[in-house]
C-alpha cells in the first residue's frame, strides 16, 4: 500500500467515526393548532338548544338534515297525536341558528313567516298570510329588528307601500299602486304624521312626476282587508 492510499484510507476512516459518533438530528414537530370548524360550531350551538328549537306543549317535533353533514338543519312541529303542521324552523346557512321561523294556520296554510336575512339572530322581513296568501310584509332596512317599511297586498299585487324614512318609528311616505303600478305618493316633510306634498304618476305620460302643493291633509287610513284568498298553499 503506498503512502497516498494509506493517507486517503485514514481520512475516510476518521470521517466515518466523527459520523457515527455525533449526535442524531432531533426532529422537530410543528403542530397545527387546533380551529373550530364550522361544523362544530353548528354542533356546539344545537347541543346547547338540545338539538334544535324544543316543541312547545301540545307538540310533537321531528328534524331533518338537508345537507347530509350528520346535523340536524330543519325542524318541522306538528300537532300532537296528528299530521298537521304548526310551524317550521331552518338553520338556512348551517350555523346551528335559526333563520326562518314559518307559522301555520288551523288548515295548514302559511300564517306568518320570519327571515333573518344578514344572520344576527333578529327577524329582517316578517311576512303575514291569509289563506297562505301574501297579504302584509313589514321590512327592517336598517336590520336591527325593527320595521322601517311596510307592504300591503290585494290579490297577490302590492296595493300600498308605508315607509319610515327617518327611522323614528312613525310612517313619513306612503306609496298606493294601482293594478300593481304606482299611482301616488304622499309624503309627510315636517314629521306630524300629515301628508304634506302629493306625487302623481300619470298613465299618460308614465314616469313623469307632477308634484301638488301640500293641504296638510291626513294620510288616508288603511284601505279595506284582502278579499279572502282562494285554499291554494
Amino acid at each position: 500500500m503506498t503512502v497516498t492510499t494509506l493517507r486517503i484510507a485514514t481520512v475516510l476512516t476518521g470521517s466515518l467515526l466523527l459520523a457515527g459518533c455525533a449526535e442524531p438530528r432531533k426532529r422537530t414537530s410543528s403542530t397545527a393548532p387546533q380551529t373550530v370548524t364550522h361544523a362544530s360550531q353548528q354542533a356546539a350551538i344545537l347541543a346547547e338548544m338540545g338539538g334544535g328549537p324544543a316543541a312547545q306543549a301540545g307538540e310533537e317535533r321531528k328534524e331533518f338534515d338537508t345537507n347530509t353533514d350528520g346535523l340536524p338543519d330543519s325542524w318541522k312541529f306538528y300537532a300532537a297525536g296528528s299530521d298537521r303542521l304548526v310551524r317550521r324552523e331552518v338553520d338556512l346557512n348551517h350555523d346551528g341558528k335559526i333563520d326562518m321561523r314559518r307559522y301555520y294556520d288551523e288548515n295548514g296554510k302559511k300564517a306568518r313567516e320570519e327571515l333573518d336575512l344578514d344572520f344576527d339572530g333578529r327577524a329582517d322581513m316578517v311576512n303575514h298570510f291569509r289563506g297562505g296568501r301574501m297579504i302584509k310584509q313589514e321590512q327592517s332596512f336598517t336590520f336591527d329588528g325593527r320595521p322601517t317599511a311596510w307592504k300591503f297586498y290585494e290579490k297577490g299585487e302590492v296595493s300600498r307601500i308605508e315607509r319610515d324614512g327617518t327611522g323614528d318609528g312613525k310612517v313619513d311616505t306612503w306609496e298606493y299602486y294601482t293594478d300593481g303600478d304606482l299611482d301616488r305618493i304622499g309624503v309627510d316633510t315636517d314629521g306630524d304624521g300629515n301628508v304634506d306634498r302629493w306625487e302623481t304618476y300619470s298613465e299618460e305620460q308614465p314616469g313623469e312626476e307632477t308634484k301638488s302643493a301640500g293641504t296638510g291633509t291626513v294620510a288616508p287610513p288603511p284601505g279595506p282587508p284582502p278579499e279572502k284568498a282562494d285554499d291554494d298553499k
